[in-house]
């Protein structure tokens, strides 16, 4: 037969481990269903106003610069004359069927519901290619512009400052 300090060890043991399954358990179980009834309370505010903010683009020319180091894929796009968007892919999502030359921009709030930003309308172009390293080296010397910033200045003045960082 076993000393009861076995069994007292064998049975704290378990108890202890039983109230942490059942107190950290039920915490996760409230943190998903608040998490969900915040995710329907946006839906719900999108699906009552019944209008979602589209912004669309019809572009001229498109340049990609890679991702070098952890800053993620940069588009340079040309909306018209001396008139540049930049266009951050954070998510890594643009790859199918992305650059085009015409897409729609969703407003901030829809696209933190579907996790799509972008959606393409027109087939997919090869984009100008701007070299990773040059790019990372353009970050170093500049002020880099933010997602979905328009910048005042001609795409091919832009391309020659990024590639003479090479």
């Amino acid at each position: 037969m076993l000393p009861d300090s076995i069994w007292t060890f064998i049975f704290g043991t378990l108890a202890v481990l039983s109230f942490a399954f059942i107190v950290f358990g039920s915490y996760e179980m409230y943190k998903s269903k608040k998490r969900c009834r915040t995710f329907l309370y946006q839906l719900n505010s999108i699906i009552d106003k019944a209008e979602v903010s589209v912004c669309r683009i019809n572009a001229k020319r498109i340049a990609i610069a890679p991702e070098y180091e952890d800053e993620s894929d940069l588009y340079i796009i040309e909306l018209g004359e001396n008139e540049v968007l930049h266009l951050w892919d954070a998510q890594y999502n643009l790859k199918k069927k992305f650059p085009c030359l015409d897409f729609d921009i969703y407003g901030e709030e829809f696209s933190m519901l579907t996790g799509r930003q972008i959606y393409p309308l027109s087939g997919k172009v090869e984009p100008l290619q701007i070299s990773s390293r040059a790019k990372w080296n353009f970050m170093k010397e500049h002020e880099i512009a933010e997602h979905l910033e328009i910048e005042k200045v001609s795409f091919d003045a832009l391309l020659e400052k990024y590639t003479s960082c090479a």
